[in-house]
């Protein structure tokens, strides 16, 4: 097309812990990178189970418990270059089932939480939180098309 720039990042995804879910994860990371307008980066997302993402949460934030998503953000010098993203398969079934809602809308949610912590939003402080989640949850809004 022209005028549009082709936006240019690598985006690999590593099941340890096979799903189906019908939904084209890399896509979605595009649309979302593509809003932010952010190029240029290399990030890698596995899909692990409650038992690595909680040897990692140990690891690395020194909490002993499985979480949904862990994030890391790889900066150079001249800013972001990209990051990983770990996110517990089984962890994801267990919030749709607290929460009350469908599997892929929650598995949705944590993917687009985990790339909006490597592009640098965080939820410390009440305000970052009330801007991460309300970015989250109008991408959300965006690409989810169940109930």
């Amino acid at each position: 097309m022209k005028g549009m720039k082709k936006i240019n990042n690598n985006i690999n995804i590593y099941f340890e812990k096979k799903i189906k879910t019908g939904l084209n994860i890399k896509k979605l990371i595009e649309k979302i990178l593509e809003k932010e307008k952010k190029q240029h980066l290399d990030i890698n997302i596995i899909f692990t189970d409650n038992s690595k993402i909680k040897q990692i949460n140990l690891e690395y934030r020194n909490r002993n418990y499985p979480t949904d998503v862990i994030s890391f953000p790889v900066k150079i010098k001249n800013g972001l270059i990209g990051g990983d993203i770990y996110i517990s398969m089984d962890k994801i079934k267990e919030n749709a089932k607290e929460y009350k809602t469908a599997f892929n809308k929650e598995f949705l949610r944590i993917i687009i939480h985990g790339i909006l912590h490597i592009l640098g939003y965080d939820h410390i402080k009440l305000k970052d939180k009330l801007k991460m989640f309300r970015k989250q949850e109008n991408y959300l809004k965006i690409f989810y098309k169940g109930n």
